[in-house]
């Protein structure tokens, strides 16, 4: 990375820190893109070159989030025991994101809510995409789904890229209808995001064994 595009990194860095901050503390809609220009120490076309809108530094906190929990979780589950089962250590990745999901309630909501964050989109911008994130974690869900295979845990004939891939729709949309009391149930964020897995993971057909 060029001197250049390190300072540039670095005032991005600085913008976001600087909008986060006064989102917590002013909440969204009133906090001002001058408030944060002045917040940030730059001028207000300097933050306009970054972002052009609240919403746009929102989902680039959201996503930058998204990145970092992701990364910690695959550290997390590439140290694992090896006793732990490929499908009990996804387990435990979703109790992980759902446990730092819950520890930021409000904040999460607000993402969800105002911006475009948490959807994976490829992106070429310093900022604007968690591209990275979503990559590393698709590929380790979609080793681990590979490993259960192996070990005759999960269909060989199912395809772990989709597996992975339906793991992470289910958990956002089950984050987004929990976040924002959806379906108005009381329950915990992890108890929701097991159970919902649970269902992926059996699937709802009834088998002729079953009968």
């Amino acid at each position: 990375m060029s001197l250049r595009e390190a300072k540039k990194q670095l005032v991005g860095e600085e913008i976001l820190n600087a909008a986060e901050r006064l989102f917590r503390e002013r909440g969204f809609s009133r906090t001002t893109m001058a408030a944060i220009a002045g917040e940030a120490c730059v001028s207000r076309q300097t933050l306009v070159n970054y972002f052009g809108t609240k919403e746009e530094i929102l989902a680039a906190i959201g996503n930058n989030w998204l990145r970092c929990e992701l990364e910690k979780t695959r550290r997390r589950l590439v140290q694992g025991t090896g006793s732990e089962s490929p499908v009990g250590r996804i387990r435990q990745g979703i109790r992980l994101l759902a446990r730092a999901v819950s520890q930021d309630r409000e904040f999460m909501r607000l993402v969800y809510e105002r911006s475009g964050a948490m959807l994976p989109r490829r992106s070429t911008g310093t900022h604007s995409g968690a591209n990275n994130g979503w990559e590393q974690g698709f590929n380790l869900y979609a080793g681990l789904y590979r490993a259960a295979q192996e070990r005759r845990e999960i269909h060989r004939e199912l395809d772990p890229d989709k597996l992975a891939e339906m793991t992470f729709a289910v958990q956002f949309v089950a984050i987004h209808t929990w976040l924002t009391g959806f379906w108005r149930r009381r329950e915990s964020l992890e108890k929701k995001l097991l159970s919902e897995f649970d269902v992926l993971l059996h699937g709802a057909t009834v088998r002729a064994a079953d009968d």
